[in-house]
């Protein structure tokens, strides 16, 4: 990320034609999966706070409504759903065009993603926001699991599991953040309010 932030400073939009470039060639192997295929999402969200973009709330829509039609007109083809469908039966060229799409998809998204973080959050957000850490953690081995045990079934077939799987992967991610996440970003608001005021009792001891 440090060499990320460096390259945002100068490089500007092109730095992200080079990331995006190199990670589509590299695709499928362990370097692409590990480091290069997400770099590219990092440096579009840092390229926007190095130069300070705040898009309108009019772009933002206008963002937003793309994304969702993007989709959906995706959803609706046959060709489009071989960019979003993977599984036990995936396209062939699946691996490569569904990185694409999924870059594509970012690049709409972007205006929205960024005037959304202007918006002063409530309580509601913050659960929301702490918790897609969580079912980002949680959904990857069970997807696993699901992907072994009815993956290979016909769609139709799949969809109680696949929404059993859901089920789960939420209550799980819930848990997680209830017992542990929660009660871990208590204690270190605890240690930051305690190391602050040890701080701030310092400064004011040495300058008497």
């Amino acid at each position: 990320l440090p060499p990320l932030m460096l390259l945002a400073k100068h490089a500007n939009l092109l730095g992200c034609v080079i990331l995006l470039a190199i990670a589509n060639i590299a695709k499928g192997n362990q370097a692409f999966e590990s480091i290069l295929g997400y770099a590219s999402f990092f440096y579009l969200g840092m390229l926007a706070s190095e130069n300070n973009w705040r898009p309108s709330k009019r772009l933002a829509m206008l963002s937003a409504f793309f994304f969702i039609a993007t989709i959906l007109v995706a959803v609706s083809t046959t060709q489009g759903r071989t960019l979003i469908i993977g599984g036990a039966h995936q396209a062939t060229d699946f691996a490569r065009n569904n990185f694409l799409f999924c870059v594509a998809l970012c690049m709409i998204a972007l205006p929205f993603t960024i005037w959304s973080a202007t918006i002063k959050p409530n309580e509601s957000d913050k659960i929301l926001g702490d918790l897609s850490y969580s079912v980002y953690l949680v959904h990857y081995p069970l997807s696993v699991a699901y992907g072994y045990l009815y993956g290979r079934l016909p769609m139709g077939q799949r969809i109680p599991y696949f929404l059993a799987y859901f089920a789960v992967t939420g209550a799980l991610a819930l848990l997680a953040w209830r017992f542990i996440d929660k009660p871990a970003m208590e204690r270190r608001a605890r240690y930051l309010v305690r190391s602050t005021s040890f701080a701030t009792t310092s400064n004011h001891g040495n300058m008497a």
